[in-house]
């Protein structure tokens, strides 16, 4: 079980990456929109709604991985507490 949500949990640590990717090359666009002018600009205004797209789909896998990653930590942290529990019953019964 343990294999299992360790790759669970890497898969979803590279979707949050590649939100983190995404939030972070989007807003260069952005900024050519607004703050350039000229013919990229012109096109940059055209890509506009993909470029929104990418950005929102950024945005949701960096949220994704990240509840993912808390419930890799909860689930990690309930697994340590029982394997105590049990090393404690184990050892120290009397």
């Amino acid at each position: 079980m343990l294999e299992e949500l360790t790759y669970v949990s890497g898969g979803f640590y590279l979707f949050s990456l590649l939100g983190v990717i995404n939030f972070y090359l989007v807003p260069q666009n952005l900024y050519a929109l607004f703050w350039s002018k000229g013919r990229y600009a012109k096109a940059t205004l055209e890509a506009m709604p993909s470029a929104i797209t990418r950005y929102l789909v950024g945005v949701v896998l960096m949220v994704v991985g990240f509840l993912f990653w808390i419930f890799h930590i909860v689930i990690g942290f309930e697994l340590y507490s029982t394997t105590v529990t049990l090393f404690r019953e184990v050892f120290y019964a009397r």
